[in-house]
């Protein structure tokens, strides 16, 4: 019964290799036509299917569906054949390195270092659209693209106030928001103090950097010790099946396999609740699309 399961699996995996191959062929080849309208949907197409990304997780489907039918294969056991991939595929994110943690508190910096150049660019610039186009031709690493795409817009004509409406946008990030907000509010109405305004956004945006590497390093503790106890329950249960597999014979009967769907659910629920204790909570976004219109509107008139 387990080599019959494992053929079906090794031959849907095969399938649904040649299957995925020919979509992305199609989709790399496909010439569209081009209107505007077709050109606004191949830019989303393009956006959802990054092809490195692409890559770089169809690369990580098949190392975790070669794990579980590996796994299945060497001991008999056809509930391998979900537990290991959906292991592969899950655990390094709940006990890897908490990147959502650090790639948000690098671009709260990063936006506080933008806020600095802003408020020292003022006293020497023309204007406030001259001001954020020299600030943004020197952005900081963790948010150089949108700042690039800023200073083009605004190197191109584009109005100040749609263009940080899409940078805002481009950001998703409520840091970010407020520092948009300020610098479209000041566009649109007289600002005699907006440098000490955007010295205090930076000062609160290093806080909430600070604080979120304060929380990432008292969270680094909790997933050590989770990495450390499931490595022993996993190499306790390898060496068990390389030194005396009879041990673990009872489960490979129906009741057994049920058992280890069981605890394989467990644990699942358990990884579940560990990764979403240590994801970041960040403050919701408040530039709403509502906003965005208005803003939009008074600065068309």
């Amino acid at each position: 019964m387990g080599a019959e399961v494992v053929n079906v699996a090794l031959v849907a995996l095969l399938g649904a290799g040649i299957g995925y191959s020919l979509y992305l062929l199609s989709s790399a080849f496909r010439r569209p036509s081009e209107t505007a309208a077709t050109k606004v949907r191949v830019a989303r197409r393009r956006a959802a299917l990054d092809f490195r990304a692409l890559a770089d997780r169809w690369r990580r489907l098949l190392i975790a569906a070669a794990g579980g039918v590996l796994a299945a294969a060497f001991t008999g056991w056809p509930v391998l054949l979900v537990m290991v991939p959906v292991a592969i595929w899950y655990l390094p994110a709940a006990l890897g390195p908490d990147r959502e943690s650090t790639a948000w508190a690098e671009r709260a910096e990063a936006c506080a270092g933008f806020a600095e150049m802003l408020r020292d660019t003022l006293a020497a610039a023309s204007g406030l659209q001259q001001a954020v186009a020299s600030a943004a031709a020197v952005p900081p690493a963790a948010i150089a693209g949108p700042l690039r795409v800023l200073a083009d817009d605004l190197r191109h004509g584009v109005r100040l106030a749609p263009a940080l409406i899409k940078l805002s946008d481009t950001l998703a990030d409520p840091i970010a928001d407020r520092i948009c907000a300020t610098l479209i509010h000041a566009s649109t109405r007289p600002a005699k103090n907006l440098a000490p305004v955007l010295g205090m956004l930076a000062t609160d945006a290093r806080e909430q950097a600070l604080a979120m590497r304060k929380t990432m390093a008292e969270r680094a503790r909790t997933r050590t010790a989770v990495r450390t106890i499931t490595g022993v329950i996993i190499s306790m249960l390898c060496a068990l099946l390389a030194a005396d597999s009879e041990y673990l014979a009872p489960f490979g009967t129906m009741l057994g396999q049920l058992d280890l769907a069981v605890a394989g659910g467990l644990f699942a629920v358990g990884f579940a609740w560990l990764y979403r204790m240590t994801r970041p909570v960040v403050p919701h976004r408040f530039l709403t699309r509502l906003d965005r219109v208005t803003a939009a509107r008074r600065d068309a008139t």
